[in-house]
């Protein structure tokens, strides 16, 4: 990947300046049918701070990239990032952004090195990170409309009791997806086919991914995307709390 663009880096990349530099996207509004958009623009993190979103995804393949305007160039990227900003697009406004492997010189291993260590910087000034999991499919959007009506802070402190609390507490006080009172509301058939589709959703490779602490705890306001669902990072966290079973 560091090889699609190299022809073009020294045009594209210029060297960055000033305490902890930076560039951001900024995507054009545009209707979701038009081509995307895009300019660099060169920044500090003291400038930008809270004026810009930062963004958690997995890069994905190499394999088919997509190409996109950037400035007065065509630039190449990964067919994640590319949908990605295609999700995050408006259509009136345009929208700035931090995406790792297109506000980065990848040609540039040093430069690289030196944005890698202020990246808990720059997801902490991040007016907001947008955590993207991939296109939708047939479950996601089931699992995340689950996922938004759950009561957020019940499971954050049940969490909490789980690790730093009694045994007891660990086993008696912790709501479980399958309790007989948890989904009282739906019958045999729904519960199975819901809990098929938050594994499902679950199971994306977003989840295992090493930087996930990272870049979905350093921010005050984490959103998490799946085509069109928006959803608090808090009730990504409570669905996964409510299917996970704490060992002593």
């Amino acid at each position: 990947m560091d090889k699609w663009n190299s022809e073009i880096a020294s045009l594209l990349y210029q060297p960055l300046k000033g305490g902890l530099p930076l560039r951001l996207l900024l995507i054009h509004p545009a209707g979701p049918e038009e081509p995307l958009q895009t300019e660099l623009v060169p920044t500090t993190l003291e400038e930008s701070a809270g004026a810009y979103d930062a963004t958690s995804y997995t890069w994905g393949s190499p394999e088919n990239p997509e190409q996109i305007a950037c400035g007065n160039h065509k630039l190449w990227v990964q067919r994640n990032a590319f949908h990605m900003m295609l999700d995050l697009r408006r259509r009136h406004e345009p929208r700035k952004v931090w995406i790792d492997a297109i506000c980065i010189n990848q040609c540039d291993l040093g430069e690289r090195t030196a944005q890698v260590a202020i990246m808990h910087h720059i997801y902490r000034r991040a007016g907001d990170t947008w955590v993207w999991l991939g296109r939708p499919d047939e479950h996601s959007s089931t699992a995340m409309t689950y996922a938004a009506v759950l009561d957020a802070q019940k499971f954050v402190r049940e969490f909490s009791d789980c690790q730093y609390g009694s045994i007891r507490s660990r086993f008696a006080e912790k709501s479980y997806f399958f309790d007989p009172l948890f989904n009282a509301s739906l019958d045999a058939k729904r519960t199975e086919d819901l809990a098929v589709a938050i594994a499902d959703f679950l199971n994306r490779p977003w989840f295992s991914r090493v930087w996930i602490q990272q870049e979905a705890s350093l921010c005050q306001s984490v959103r998490v995307l799946c085509g069109s669902d928006i959803v608090n990072w808090d009730n990504i966290f409570a669905l996964a709390v409510s299917v996970t079973i704490f060992m002593v």
